[in-house]
């Protein structure tokens, strides 16, 4: 029964790894994916959950990207810039 455990567990974690590895992994540098967690059109962001980190981050956007959130929901891939502390978004796919 523990080595059917510990099989299981084997295969689920194998089917996972590529699913992670795209949230952040080497290929996809200035990429996170995540899902919405607000819009703040006043201030001009937006934050996510990240899918590999569980780490809201927020990103300042456009008023032209933040306007495309609007009722967006589900996985959000998102393209930014480092400006100094600060993530800018340059695009957002759903």
């Amino acid at each position: 029964m523990r080595t059917r455990q510990l099989l299981h567990g084997t295969v689920c974690a194998l089917l996972l790894l590529p699913t992670m590895a795209m949230a952040c992994g080497p290929d996809s540098a200035s990429t996170h994916l995540g899902t919405l967690s607000g819009v703040d059109t006043a201030g001009g962001t937006f934050s996510i959950v990240d899918a590999e980190t569980r780490q809201n981050l927020t990103f300042h956007a456009a008023p032209e990207l933040i306007e495309t959130l609007n009722g967006a929901s589900g996985m959000l891939s998102v393209r930014y810039e480092m400006n100094g502390d600060a993530l800018t978004a340059i695009d957002v796919r759903q």
